[in-house]
């Protein structure tokens, strides 16, 4: 059975774009050792900016958004931000935001930089 080539055109297109991809610094690989905690890092240092809610780099994020971005699982995130914590590479509790569990976060960009300079 083959695909026709207007389904096949789309389902590259699918697959394409900034939104349906992962880019994750190589340093951050290197640093946290695993290809998932450095997509975790990536995202938190993406995000320390955006809050419109919070000041000095906190931001909110329910922890389904987180799955349906990262297809990092709860337990896996909480297990990987203890080891930020552990690391003091971040802050981070869990509050509910409009009924919602939501994990509200904080890297702590200059214990990050640090490391990556003594990586270096």
């Amino acid at each position: 059975m083959s695909i026709s080539t207007s389904k096949t055109i789309n389902l590259l297109r699918a697959l394409s774009g900034q939104e349906n991809t992962y880019t994750i610094p190589k340093l951050y690989v290197r640093l946290t050792g695993c290809h998932v905690r450095a997509l975790i890092l990536n995202q938190l240092v993406f995000y320390s900016d955006k809050s419109t809610r919070h000041d000095n780099d906190w931001f909110d994020k329910p922890y389904h958004v987180w799955e349906k971005e990262t297809f990092v699982q709860e337990r896996t995130l909480r297990n990987i931000l203890s080891e930020f914590k552990n690391r003091n590479w971040c802050e981070s509790r869990t509050i509910k935001v409009h009924g919602i569990r939501t994990l509200t976060c904080r890297p702590l960009l200059e214990n990050i930089l640090k490391d990556l300079n003594d990586m270096l």
